[in-house]
């Protein structure tokens, strides 16, 4: 597919967390784009769990689909940093634009700088729900069910 376009324009928004699969996406994008010698936008989009980064990291040979970056549970950054960040830590030589967030204070959460909440996905409802799962996915390797798929996950 990477012969029928010059630009891929990446526009998915992330929750602030290392298992939100979008993360993941964004770095095979940026492979993908590196491979095939092609420019990559990010229209950066804020964090809605503000700046905060907790949590642990990766142990060596455990990367996987939600986990493909060695960063915290709660990362703290935007998609556009984040773009920087893999840029830097796999070394990956691409064309790359980030449109970056504006108005927007990276200390406070979400609802304080925008009332409506625009679900990234099914399993994200609310920014409730955001500020909880970075520390909920945790019970997922258990028999614990966190309610995914319910109309209040996490």
């Amino acid at each position: 597919m990477a012969n029928e376009f010059d630009i891929l324009l990446f526009d998915l928004w992330d929750i602030g967390s290392r298992y939100y699969t979008f993360i993941t996406t964004m770095v095979n994008c940026l492979l993908a784009c590196s491979k095939f010698n092609k420019k990559i936008i990010i229209l950066d989009r804020p964090n809605p769990i503000g700046f905060k980064c907790e949590g642990n990291y990766i142990a060596d040979g455990y990367s996987s689909f939600v986990g493909a970056l060695n960063i915290p549970n709660r990362h703290g950054l935007t998609m556009g940093e984040l773009s920087y960040l893999t840029k830097d830590m796999l070394s990956i030589k691409v064309d790359l634009q980030v449109v970056k967030v504006t108005n927007w204070n990276r200390r406070g959460y979400y609802d304080a700088f925008c009332k409506i909440w625009i679900s990234p996905s099914p399993n994200m409802p609310s920014l409730d729900t955001a500020i909880v799962y970075p520390g909920a996915c945790l019970i997922e390797g258990t028999n614990l069910s966190e309610g995914r798929g319910t109309t209040t996950p996490f």
